[in-house]
């Protein structure tokens, strides 16, 4: 056998021995997927209705700003000054992709008069709803064995297109306690603060568009 050959054998049977053992550098045990924000009730068919017999105006919603640290799929916890993640703990979907179905459906429900558009759809939207997710994380403030507080701290900014005037700025802010100290209830008070944040700003974006 040549050198060269033999050099592709042995790559091979090292290729093989790390999958064997768990796949590419990866490790063998898969996270466990979790998710938020399914929990809202649709639009009542009586909303859609009424909305239909008045003007509906166009909201762009281009989606939420995350955090580096916390937009993506892993659970963000933070212990004084350290940071770190859930082990073993992923969302099914980056977080910022979650708090985006979340924010929508929450828009339809509270403002059936208001017509969620995202970026690339028509017809041009009349406003624009901006949100900046300064944090989105459990907050172990009480130490590492007990219970954490999930902190949903958000700004959102309404634009009006016409003129590109900011009509409306404020901070959206939430703290959710968990009841245990376990990834399921970590997980349940995530949703419950995510619902409650964006319950608070489709609220605000209704009763500021409703006066324009």
């Amino acid at each position: 056998m040549s050198f060269n050959a033999a050099l592709r054998c042995a790559l091979f049977a090292s290729l093989f021995a790390l999958v064997g053992c768990g796949g590419l550098f990866g490790g063998g045990d898969k996270a466990t997927l979790y998710r938020f924000g399914d929990n809202a009730p649709p639009v009542a068919d009586e909303a859609r209705a009424q909305a239909g017999t008045g003007q509906v105006l166009q909201l762009l919603y281009p989606g939420v700003s995350f955090q580096p640290a916390s937009r993506g799929d892993r659970i963000l916890t933070v212990t004084d000054a350290q940071v770190g993640y859930v082990a073993g703990a992923r969302w099914v979907s980056p977080a910022s992709t979650l708090f985006d179905a979340t924010m929508v459906r929450e828009l339809e429900r509270l403002s059936p008069g208001i017509r969620v558009v995202r970026i690339g759809e028509s017809p041009a939207a009349d406003y624009v709803l901006a949100i900046d997710m300064r944090r989105f994380e459990a907050v172990y403030s009480r130490g590492q064995e007990a219970a954490p507080d999930v902190v949903v701290d958000a700004r959102m900014k309404l634009i009006r297109r016409a003129d590109r005037a900011i009509i409306g700025e404020w901070p959206v802010t939430h703290s959710e306690p968990a009841q245990e100290n376990r990834v399921a209830l970590i997980v349940a008070a995530f949703d419950r603060g995510t619902a409650a944040v964006a319950a608070q700003i489709a609220g605000r974006t209704q009763q500021v568009l409703a006066s324009q």
